[in-house]
């Protein structure tokens, strides 16, 4: 088994509900979620219109299940519910970034793990500190306790 860090975010209706609901979709489809961080409000990354913040958290899930599939499960839980559009930074019901997968580097056109931006966001870095604060980065040497953001 292994062990899969998904970030979830929303920022669209109901923000709470639609954690909820991936949560439950994840633990059903992908593997039984071990480990939450607590859910923190924060405000969008990277756009610099107007927007309603973010409610984030992160999910540790043990998983049997490869990359490549739960890439495509995190995709239709988005879809589910009410994602219209991926990787233009426009508000969402819900957003499914897979962070790490135990400690594999892959890189494919549409998936790199670990995410490349996963140590460069605060909500992320933040809410890892929480459930993971010694998971080892493998691109960048460090755990995730010793990340600084400038």
């Amino acid at each position: 088994m292994a062990i899969v860090y998904i970030s979830l975010g929303s920022n669209v209706g109901d923000r709470l509900h639609y954690l909820i609901q991936a949560t439950q979709h994840i633990n059903e489809t992908i593997g039984k979620v071990v480990k939450t961080s607590p859910i923190t409000e924060t405000a969008p990354w990277g756009v610099q219109n107007e927007q309603t913040n973010y409610l984030n958290q992160i999910l540790a899930i043990e998983t049997s299940l490869q990359p490549l599939a739960i890439l495509i499960l995190t995709q239709n839980i988005e879809k589910m519910l009410g994602r219209t559009s991926k990787g233009d930074y426009a508000p969402r019901t819900i957003d499914l970034d897979i962070l790490y997968y135990d400690d594999l580097i892959l890189q494919l056109p549409n998936l790199t793990i670990p995410h490349p931006l996963a140590h460069l966001r605060k909500f992320i870095l933040d809410n890892m500190l929480q459930i993971a604060p010694d998971l080892w980065h493998p691109k960048e040497l460090k755990k995730q306790k010793d990340f600084k953001l400038i």
